[in-house]
């Protein structure tokens, strides 16, 4: 009986995530690797956009191409505006 190769279940923007995370962003309780926010900014990341709005109200969506210093970037503008 052969054994069926593991599935990679590894979410691309986990890095995004897990930087922020470190940058003292919060993960939503509910939905933790979805919605982040700090200071009244807060990031949305679902499979189809990643969308930050800042404290100001305005709001920005990324392609899913943009890379992940970019997002991060303008997230930890976001935070402090």
């Amino acid at each position: 009986m052969s054994q069926q190769p593991a599935v990679d279940v590894w979410d691309p923007r986990l890095d995004l995530i897990e930087a922020l995370e470190a940058a003292d962003w919060i993960g939503d309780v509910d939905f933790p690797l979805s919605l982040l926010r700090k200071n009244g900014a807060c990031l949305g990341v679902t499979n189809g956009c990643i969308s930050l709005t800042g404290r100001k109200g305005w709001t920005v969506d990324f392609p899913l191409d943009t890379p992940d210093a970019v997002v991060v970037a303008a997230c930890l503008a976001a935070a402090e505006e």
